[in-house]
């Protein structure tokens, strides 16, 4: 890393990949994702954590300052009141909107435009599905 928090990742072959939810270490909004990541992280940093699922564990680390947090789960800014929470604790304003939502409807619109200009039959067969 960056070296911006006091911790360090001793890399594993075993690799975590599972859905989470719960609630910002600060103020408490929810939050939705997906928990990723290889090896396991140890230091000081953790005493602050970013995050507290709903199993009562706690992930990621916050900085003495509080001016650099970081955490294993993705899709943080997807939920609205989370992505709220998070920007405000950067001075901005979140627009609100179910984002997970609008990015469904943008990847369902990209399908549909590569279907209608691809032949689909012709690449799979290509590609010996």
């Amino acid at each position: 890393g960056l070296a911006l928090l006091d911790m360090e990742t001793v890399m594993s072959p075993a690799k975590t990949l599972r859905p989470v939810q719960g609630v910002l270490a600060e103020g408490g909004a929810a939050f939705t994702g997906y928990e990723i990541h290889l090896g396991v992280t140890t230091g000081p940093a953790l005493s602050r954590p970013m995050l507290r699922f709903t199993d009562g564990a706690a992930d990621g680390a916050v900085s003495a300052d509080g001016r650099v947090a970081g955490a294993y789960v993705h899709g943080l800014f997807d939920r609205g009141e989370a992505r709220a929470a998070l920007l405000a604790g950067l001075g901005a304003r979140s627009l609100g909107g179910d984002r997970a939502a609008e990015v469904d409807g943008l990847l369902d619109e990209l399908a549909a435009l590569l279907d209608k200009s691809l032949n689909i039959d012709a690449l799979t067969r290509i590609a010996g599905l």
